[in-house]
């Protein structure tokens, strides 16, 4: 009788699993990803960095926007902050004044942060050129 038993339970469990693998699997979290999309070169006055992303952004993002941070200037690690407050992430892009002295050539990379200082996309290679 316990054999039985065994085996009845032993085909349910088999019945169960096969039936579960076929069943529809949860959708996941589309995962968040952005990044700069802008010239890489910048002349001195206005400069726009754009940017594209997918998925659904953190709310401190959405809620507070985004600043754009130089973390490397002329090969020097740097945290220098290109936009003084915080730009809409939604609207893609923000005007950066370079007013600031610099060199033909000088390279930046740059970063969109969130208000909290977290880099929210990769360093971005950005170069200046004299008119």
């Amino acid at each position: 009788m316990f054999t039985k038993q065994l085996v009845r339970s032993a085909y349910f469990m088999a019945a169960t699993m096969t039936a579960l693998s076929y069943s529809a699997m949860p959708a996941q979290a589309q995962s968040f990803s952005a990044t700069i999309t802008g010239s890489p070169t910048w002349q001195k006055g206005t400069s726009v960095v754009t940017w594209s992303y997918s998925g659904a952004p953190p709310t401190l993002v959405t809620q507070y926007g985004v600043k754009v941070v130089a973390v490397q200037m002329a090969g020097a690690n740097t945290t220098y902050g290109l936009t003084p407050q915080a730009v809409s992430f939604s609207a893609r892009q923000a005007a950066i004044g370079t007013n600031f002295t610099f060199t033909q050539n000088t390279v930046l990379q740059i970063v969109l942060e969130d208000t909290n200082g977290n880099k929210i996309t990769a360093p971005y290679r950005v170069t200046f050129v004299a008119p």
